[in-house]
This record gives structure tokens, sequence and C-alpha cells, in this order.
């Protein structure tokens, strides 16, 4: 029995030869304008594939599985910054901190802050976070064009930060 199986294992190996060399002889037979058609998906599909090796993925640094997006919505001259949190974890986050470090001008000075809001998130929720929502040690608000360099997460005894300064980010 152990004979049968390795003939036919064999063979398959075989099978796969002769279908490969004929598909190599086919290529070398084709014009130079299919030849570059091929190298360009191929090269396509290596890019893809080496970025899915290299590129961690979320979570992987990321012990909370969030998500966290910073941006800003025009208001006439103005523009409000918000924080969005997606919860990618397995868990709803009972009391999810949220803490904005960055800079606002107020009465024509720029000054540096630190806000913070806090709120429940659901598993697989996305929650917005506007300006208006956050308040430093004394209760101040940030002015809600507030320009935001440093993003930090706090969950389930977690903390996840984002760092935007160095990306150019948080506008």
């Amino acid at each position: 029995m152990a004979d049968g199986v390795k003939e036919r294992l064999l063979d398959g190996v075989d099978a796969v030869k002769e279908l490969v060399r004929r598909y190599v002889e086919d290529f070398k037979s084709q014009t130079g304008f299919f030849k570059a058609k091929t190298a360009i998906i191929l090269g396509y599909v290596a890019v893809a594939v080496l970025s899915f090796m290299f590129i961690p993925p979320p979570g992987e640094h990321n012990p909370l599985g969030a998500r966290i997006k910073v941006g800003t919505i025009s208001f006439g001259s103005r523009e409000k910054a918000f924080v969005e949190v997606t919860n990618e974890g397995g868990t709803m986050w009972e009391k999810a901190v949220v803490t904005i470090q960055g800079t606002h001008v107020r009465n024509g000075n720029p000054q540096p802050g630190v806000w913070a809001a806090s709120d429940r998130v659901r598993k697989n929720e996305k929650r917005v976070f506007y300006a208006d929502d956050f308040r430093d040690k004394q209760g101040f608000k940030p002015e809600i064009d507030v320009k935001v360099t440093r993003v930090v997460l706090e969950a389930e005894g977690q903390v996840y930060a984002k760092d935007l300064a160095a990306k150019g980010a948080g506008r």
C-alpha cells in the first residue's frame, strides 16, 4: 500500500513539473508587451504580500485593540478638532479616558495644554470626542481649533498612545 501512495505522489510531482515547464515555454514565446504586463502584475502581488508580512496587524502594539483618528471639521473661519476612538478589542470599556496633548491659541497667544475626556465605549463602537468634550485639570476646555499632537487612551488598566507630532498629523 505504501508503494502505491509513493508512486501516486511521484506522478503528481511529475505532472506539476510538466505543467510548470509548459507555462515557462508559453511565457517565453509571448510578446514583450505581455511580458511587461505580467511583470507589473507580479510586482503588485509581491508588494501586497510583503506589506502583509511586514506591517503589523492592528492590536500588535496596541493592547486595547483601539483605532484612533484625529481630524478637524470646518466651522467657517475656524476648524473644530475631534478625536475618533474605535473599540476593536474584545471587551467593552466601562471607563475609557482619552487624553489629548496639544496647542491652542487664546487671546492671540499659543498655549500648550493637556485635556481629558471619558466615556463608556462598547465593543466595536466608534465614539467621537470633540474639542469641547475635553477639560484640563482646572475644568477649562481647549479652544475648538486645538492642534492635537498626542492622544493617550486608557481603558481596562491598559494604555495606548498615539504620537501625532512626529507624523505631522493632528490637523
